[in-house]
Formats: structure tokens, C-alpha cells, sequence
């Protein structure tokens, strides 16, 4: 027999279809394969009425049915992305769980993938959507700079060579221990015990322990032919050269 009109509502165990027979229809059981039928989002492809049972009061025939359904699959939407100040690719691509190369290759537009501006519209591809791969342009190498070492050239003097080094060398070993470098800490620093604001007037450049014993003794000279050997006193005159 050909079913009528079905009236179909969901049960727990599955779904029921009710079926709606004039009074006096004779009534025999019947396995038959109706569908499919839409309902919203759920489509029905086959429906088996495995059961049947007669109501008196409204001869009604309720049939118990298995299906088989699936849900149709919503559309993907599509994700749109406008750039914010301090945005880059790489920050929308993790973001979005897709690759930078994708977005790139997505978007036309983008010239460099290290450059875009707060404004632009990035468009997230779908997963499943083919895109040609575009070739990302390679940056140039950095340049590299090598450092210069700094020479500083000693400022020109009258003395134009050292005379009398052995003098100077016994004024250094009174004054120093004989220590061109030595810098203890207490404001005189080398071998002849400068102070830097006296080491700076005879034309000295940096810090007296930084300068070559030759150095030293050119700017002793000056300071010697200036001030005379008082600058030195308690060696000058142990060493009685006043």
C-alpha cells in the first residue's frame, strides 16, 4: 500500500513518523522505504516503517522508524582582516592559523609581505581554497660594517723628541716604580704622576696611563719647561735636579 500525507516529529530513540488513514481503512502490516524529506537542516534519505500500531479512538497508525540522516554542511564564511597600527603578515597568519605565504599569495596586492599599512583589507583564504603560489621577493643581504679602530694622533709640541729618557726614567721609578701604566686610583695616573686636568693643558690626550712612556715624558718636557722641576718635588729632589 502507498502511504498518506506524513506528519514526521523527532523522538529520542530516532524518529517517528505518524501517519494520518481515514476511518474504516483496513489496516495491514507493512514494511515500505519512503523519503527522502527535508527537515530544516536535516535531510532524510531513507526512512523504514518497521512497526505498526492501530489507535481506536483515532485511527491513527504510529510507525517506529531507523533512518538514515545527515546534517548538511553550513557554508564556510569567509574571514576578513583590516591592518591595526603595529600589525604585520606574520602576526595575522598566526592569528588566523594559516601561513604567511598563503595570505602573500591570497592577496594580490601586497608587494613586499614585510609591508602593509594600518587600513589595508587582508582576506584570510578558505582551507580548502586553491590559490597560485606567487614568489615572494628576495631581500638584499645588509650591508656590513667593519669597524675602524680610532687612532688618536698626539697633539703637536715644541718637543720633537725625547732628551734626557734616563733622567726621566729615575723621575719615573721615584714616582711610579717606574709604571707607565699604572692607575691607582687617587687622580694622578702614569709614570710621572699626572693629574688629568695638568695632563689635558699640556696638550695630552685621554688619560696619562693610556699614552706610551714616549708620550709621557714629550709632556713632561712641556710641563718641565713651564712650571720647572718643582712639579715634582719630592723626587726631584731626591734626585737633585733642584
Amino acid at each position: 500500500m502507498r502511504l498518506p500525507a506524513l506528519q514526521v516529529g523527532l523522538l529520542s530513540a530516532g524518529i517517528a513518523l505518524s501517519i494520518q488513514l481515514p476511518v474504516n481503512t483496513a489496516i495491514q502490516p507493512i514494511v515500505e522505504t519512503v523519503g527522502p524529506y527535508n527537515i530544516g537542516n536535516l535531510q532524510i534519505h531513507n526512512a523504514v516503517v518497521s512497526q505498526i500500531e492501530v489507535k481506536e479512538a483515532s485511527q491513527v497508525l504510529a510507525a517506529t522508524t531507523e533512518i538514515v540522516a545527515e546534517t548538511a554542511t553550513p557554508a564556510p564564511v569567509q574571514v576578513i582582516v583590516t591592518v591595526q597600527k603595529g600589525d604585520n603578515l606574520s602576526k595575522i597568519a598566526k592569528e588566523n592559523q594559516v601561513t604567511v605565504q598563503r595570505l602573500y599569495d591570497a592577496n594580490t596586492f601586497i608587494i613586499d609581505p614585510n609591508v602593509i599599512n594600518p587600513g589595508n583589507i587582508i582576506r584570510i583564504p578558505l582551507i580548502e581554497e586553491a590559490i597560485a603560489n606567487r614568489l615572494m621577493p628576495i631581500a638584499p643581504p645588509k650591508p656590513v660594517f667593519k669597524a675602524v679602530p680610532k687612532v688618536i694622533k698626539p697633539a703637536a709640541t715644541n718637543a720633537t723628541a725625547v732628551t734626557d729618557g734616563s733622567v726621566w726614567d729615575a723621575l719615573a721609578r721615584c714616582e711610579s716604580v717606574g709604571n707607565w701604566a699604572i692607575n691607582t686610583g687617587n687622580g694622578y695616573s702614569g709614570g710621572l704622576q699626572f693629574l688629568p686636568s695638568t695632563w689635558r693643558a699640556v696638550g695630552g690626550q685621554g688619560l696619562p696611563h693610556e699614552n706610551s712612556r714616549v708620550e709621557q715624558i714629550l709632556r713632561g718636557q712641556i710641563l718641565q719647561a713651564r712650571s720647572g722641576w718643582g712639579q715634582w718635588p719630592a723626587c726631584t729632589k731626591k734626585l737633585g735636579l733642584r
